[in-house]
């Protein structure tokens, strides 16, 4: 076997043993000539050469067996999923102040329309222009959007279109437009904008089937720095470039 041949740690071992050898005066005899380190200084160096070379060789061979060390996974900030209902959080009221155009893509939008008729109405007469999507009763699917073969969903759309009819009045009649769309949506969004581009953003609510109906639903926000905006600025555009009208003055 060769040097070559031997592990690293071998090596470092063999060679940081002579040189503790030759700190404590061992001679060393190659071709009949004998060596001797009688200097104290040179002594003091091989003895800390001797302490590297071997102390080296234990953390390889220690690393080797002990395998490469894990890391922990980075802690998810699950500070970004909110409930519409949790305090602290600020008002809708405060969320679309100054809004200049808000835009929804929901389901029924049965307590958002019933609990901020009002607000709807305040901001609709100062200016901002909404654009609502809502999912079609008729639509496939449709009966077993809440978790039930009930006609649930058509229930909820006759309560929010009477407060739809309510705000399509006055300023309503051109500031507010409805649509529908023929399949169901798996995630709510409202899309604020400003007349500051760096002040819009998209509060999207994951929507479930069998859960969670009301209005403790996990919840975020992105704003145009984020990656994910275009993604659901998009979605919002796709879902209303691609939906009927629904007038909601009709019977």
């Amino acid at each position: 076997m060769t040097i070559s041949n031997l592990p690293l740690t071998a090596v470092l071992c063999f060679i940081g043993g002579a040189m503790l050898l030759f700190g404590f005066g061992a001679s060393f005899n190659a071709l009949g000539v004998s060596i001797v380190l009688s200097d104290p200084l040179i002594r003091v160096v091989a003895f800390a050469l001797s302490a590297m070379l071997i102390g080296t060789a234990i953390w390889l061979e220690t690393s080797k067996r002990s395998g490469p060390a894990t890391q922990a996974p980075p802690a998810l900030n699950t500070q970004q999923l909110f409930s519409l209902d949790d305090g602290g959080m600020p008002s809708l009221a405060d969320r679309l102040a100054d809004a200049k155009k808000v835009s929804m893509l929901m389901r029924s939008g049965v307590s958002l329309f019933s609990q901020y008729e009002e607000l709807f109405k305040s901001l609709i007469t100062g200016g901002t222009e909404f654009r609502v999507v809502f999912c079609d009763p008729a639509s496939p699917g449709a009966r077993s959007i809440y978790g039930g073969s009930d006609d649930s969903l058509g229930q909820y759309l006759q309560t929010t279109k009477s407060n739809l009819a309510r705000l399509s009045t006055g300023a309503g009649a051109n500031r507010l437009g409805v649509r529908l769309v023929q399949y169901t949506p798996t995630v709510s969004l409202m899309r604020v904008e400003h007349a500051r581009k760096d002040r819009d953003f998209i509060q999207v609510t994951l929507l479930f089937t069998h859960t969670q109906f009301g209005r403790d639903r996990p919840t975020f926000i992105v704003d145009r720095k984020s990656r994910w905006y275009d993604v659901f600025d998009e979605e919002m555009n796709a879902a209303w470039n691609g939906a009927a009208e629904w007038n909601v003055l009709s019977s």
